[in-house]
């Protein structure tokens, strides 16, 4: 279960995971894209990608994290040409 809210002036997503504005809650930046033909930014602002540490079976594709206040999916899989951020966390 999780609960996203928008913070607009922030760029980003809360996710709370025990409903909305309780428990605990981490924030990721909906920071969009950089497009892989074109190498334009697209949609920054409206929903975020996040490199995983997680290969794919291809070697041409690997895993992230898509997120936006209606859906978040770990395990979507794209070209590694696609420029997401990747979130750094203290292991």
């Amino acid at each position: 279960n999780w609960t996203a809210t928008t913070l607009a002036a922030n760029r980003g997503y809360e996710f709370y995971y025990q409903g909305l504005g309780t428990g605990p809650s981490h924030f990721y930046g909906a920071s969009g894209f950089r497009d892989r033909p074109s190498g334009a930014l697209r949609s920054v602002g409206f929903y975020g990608n996040s490199w995983s540490s997680n290969a794919s079976a291809s070697d041409a594709h690997v895993s992230y994290l898509y997120f936006n206040t209606a859906n978040i999916n770990p395990l979507f899989i794209n070209a590694r040409a696609f420029g997401f951020p990747v979130r750094c966390v203290k292991e």
